[in-house]
């Protein structure tokens, strides 16, 4: 569990993309996921950092011991993905152990994406970057289909950041369409 969340969450994926991925997938020699099911149908490649690689090599060493035919990384012990629901009663589980009383939000397993594509826009900006440059990058990095599918995430940054002259807000706002409020 830990070690999908974190995969979830260093990667960017989408939470079944990390339950579902197969061993096949999980390039250790090279530090290279390869994601083949997402939403918009579209295979893509993902670099992974070496220290996750690392957790994923050991990882790997474990589990085997326990499940060394499965075709799966991530096998429940009847050797198929764990369910979605199964996922979230999990992370849930965690959530309401290291929360906050006072914190009542709600939260999912996809949020860690989200959290993840914030992260990086952050990064890129504290490190003067051109975020029109850069979002294509997260953008295929991600498996959108559209580039207005990564620039939704701009709307989850801090305040501060919407007082940031690095982004022009005008051409963003052409990007993604406003949200009508239904009477």
């Amino acid at each position: 569990m830990p070690v999908m969340l974190r995969l979830i969450y260093f990667c960017g994926l989408r939470p079944n993309e990390g339950r579902e991925i197969q061993n096949k997938d999980v390039v250790l020699d090279n530090g290279i996921l390869f994601i083949r099911k997402n939403k918009s149908h579209r295979e893509r490649r993902i670099p992974m950092t070496e220290d996750v690689t690392d957790m994923c090599r050991d990882y790997r060493k474990k589990i085997s011991f326990f499940y060394p035919d499965s075709p799966y990384f991530f096998p429940s012990p009847e050797g198929v993905p764990y369910s979605s629901k199964w996922l979230t009663r999990q992370f849930l589980m965690l959530w309401n152990k290291v929360r906050m009383p006072e914190n009542t939000a709600r939260v999912r397993v996809y949020d860690l994406r989200h959290r993840y594509a914030t992260a990086v826009m952050m990064k890129w900006l504290d490190n003067g970057e051109d975020l029109y440059t850069c979002l294509p990058y997260l953008s295929a990095y991600m498996g959108h289909a559209e580039f207005s599918d990564t620039a939704y995430y701009i709307h989850l940054l801090p305040e501060k950041l919407v007082r940031s002259k690095s982004i022009n807000w005008g051409r963003f706002s052409r990007l993604v369409p406003e949200v009508q409020e239904n009477e």
